[in-house]
């Protein structure tokens, strides 16, 4: 059984548009949720607490 790199397939998956596109909007979602996320933990709120801000 042969073992497949992971960066190695992302690339070659991402060599597809759709794929790509699809790939980038969860990326772009992750990244706000962490910048709230983040945000949220400095501000010092919970999560019930900022969920009024959002």
């Amino acid at each position: 059984m042969s073992s497949v790199n992971f960066k190695d397939y992302l690339n070659d998956q991402l060599q597809e548009p759709e794929f790509r596109e699809a790939f980038n909007n969860e990326t772009a979602k992750l990244e706000s949720a962490i910048v709230i996320s983040n945000l949220r933990k400095d501000a010092g709120l919970s999560q019930r607490e900022s969920a009024t801000f959002f």
